[in-house]
């Protein structure tokens, strides 16, 4: 039969695109594993023993009781049988519960080979446990960017926003990264908690106050989850890989220190240069805001921590305490990182102070040094717990404001 037409070589390249969808559907529903309760139970008992084993402070941030009673609850949470999609939800929340942000969970090997999945084209700011519309890609340019979500297919933003803090990993207490993860994830979290959508019911007001419902449709997209590059902030005087320097408008000689991360290409360097910066200033002021730090190098953290004080800073502490860590033949290390800290415990000599390091500068020792977390901190070593009232404090909220508004400008 000849098929030299162009309409029918047009009909059957049709009939095959249809098929292969087909064979493609019927493959992927075969392929959905289904868990009974047994199962999970039967796995959340070895997940429990497993880094009860091996994890060097499985108790650091939760007590042996809490924890029963947290894989207590997370059985509850198992139905009688459930997709691996839901049961890794349930996994997750119970990894968070150690606070440590060097443990995660992740899916099967077989699927990241596979097809993209189709997820909600949207990049979110997440402002005081409110969502707003950061970017998105709606083809009937409805929703426009700093627009607020009040809610998506019936449920809260604020759920939302909970749900997704469950799922995020980060180390002990640190509740400003799991925000910020939710909002880098938004739209995987997505996926994880309501599986593959064709589209979403979203209620939304707009900047003018004027509420309104809008339908958002799935789009397969390889940067759904890359963040785009803040622009540039009039107010910023350093800028480096993951900190900067910010001058306060409404305080006189007063700073602002934005830092994301203790890891960065060059980031020592700019830490010289602003501390160079604030000493030629003669600045009286400064604000460290560390919300959304996710931690880093421990090296680099002592590093900017040496700028701050006058006193030795130790390159690290060690606790003398034998971890069977290095043991476990599914920790992926070499053979030097597993025998280093067996060496450490075995050496009797402790670490004297001559080798930790300084920059000393004196000028430092007059200056208010105020984090955006839950203490404020001062060269002379007090701990002030609780909020932070004074002017600095809600200057260093006008400013982030200020920047996360210029930066959707």
């Amino acid at each position: 039969m000849n098929f030299s037409h162009p309409r029918a070589n047009c009909l059957l390249f049709i009939c095959k695109q249809l098929f292969c969808w087909m064979s493609f559907c019927a493959l992927s529903n075969a392929q959905t594993v289904m868990l009974s309760k047994e199962e999970m139970h039967q796995d959340l008992d070895q997940l429990n023993c497993y880094l009860r084993k091996w994890h060097p402070a499985y108790y650091a941030y939760t007590s042996k009781n809490e924890m029963q009673e947290h894989y207590s609850a997370m059985k509850s949470l198992c139905a009688d049988s459930m997709s691996l999609r839901e049961f890794r939800n349930i996994v997750r929340r119970t990894v968070a519960k150690v606070g440590c942000g060097h443990i995660s969970v992740s899916g099967r090997k077989s699927a990241i080979k596979g097809p993209a999945i189709p997820l909600i084209p949207m990049r979110v700011k997440i402002i005081q446990d409110r969502l707003f519309v950061a970017s998105c890609d709606d083809s009937l340019n409805i929703i426009q960017s700093k627009d607020e979500i009040l809610s998506i297919d019936g449920r809260q933003a604020n759920e939302w926003i909970e749900l997704m803090k469950d799922l995020s990993l980060s180390d002990g207490y640190n509740q400003t990264h799991k925000v910020f993860s939710a909002e880098k994830n938004f739209a995987v979290f997505m996926y994880y908690l309501v599986g593959q959508r064709e589209k979403f019911n979203l209620v939304l007001k707009n900047q003018e106050g004027l509420i309104y419902n809008a339908v958002l449709y799935a789009k397969k997209s390889e940067s759904l989850n890359v963040r785009k590059p803040d622009q540039a902030i009039p107010n910023i005087i350093v800028s480096g890989d993951g900190v900067s320097l910010e001058k306060i408008e409404n305080l006189p000689n007063s700073y602002l220190i934005d830092l994301d991360r203790f890891v960065g290409k060059g980031q020592k360097k700019t830490y010289r240069e602003i501390f160079k910066k604030l000493k030629s200033d003669h600045c009286e002021n400064l604000i460290i805001d560390l919300r959304g730090n996710g931690g880093g190098n421990v090296f680099y953290g002592n590093n900017f921590l040496s700028y701050l004080t006058d006193q030795p800073i130790h390159f690290f502490t060690f606790h003398r305490r034998l971890s069977l860590t290095p043991f476990n033949p599914k920790f992926k290390a070499g053979f030097l990182q597993r025998i280093t800290p067996l060496l450490f415990c075995l050496n009797p000599i402790q670490f004297p102070g001559r080798h930790g390091w300084y920059h000393s500068f004196p000028f430092l020792k007059s200056i208010n040094i105020i984090t955006m977390e839950k203490f404020m901190y001062l060269p002379t070593g007090n701990l002030f717990h609780g909020e932070l009232c004074d002017q600095s404090s809600e200057a260093s909220k006008t400013s982030r404001g200020n920047r996360r508004r210029n930066r959707w400008q």
